[in-house]
């Protein structure tokens, strides 16, 4: 297994992005209906250069409050009842 520098690994990202962006502008210019996948590439360089700054990408948050939330006590409480009782909706 290698390693690599943190250096390395941001270059190895940023040209996974700029191919995910010269994807978005072909699939624009030949009249896609999709991206090509850019936007694919773009996001797992995005999620893989967050990995790298020890922090979670943006479009992760939310599952990072759910899991806050599934820790309270409080929490587990209400989906104990819930499941006993039914929802209330």
């Amino acid at each position: 297994m290698s390693t690599y520098t943190e250096a390395y690994l941001r270059r190895i990202a940023s040209l996974v992005k700029a191919d995910g962006e010269e994807r978005k502008v072909a699939a624009g210019f030949t009249g896609s209906m999709h991206d090509g996948g850019g936007g694919a590439l773009i996001a797992n360089a995005d999620a893989f250069i967050a990995g790298l700054e020890r922090r979670l990408p943006n479009e992760w948050l939310k599952y990072a409050n759910e899991a806050v939330v599934e820790k309270d006590p409080e929490y587990a409480t209400y989906k104990r009842l819930q499941k006993k009782f039914g929802s209330a909706r």
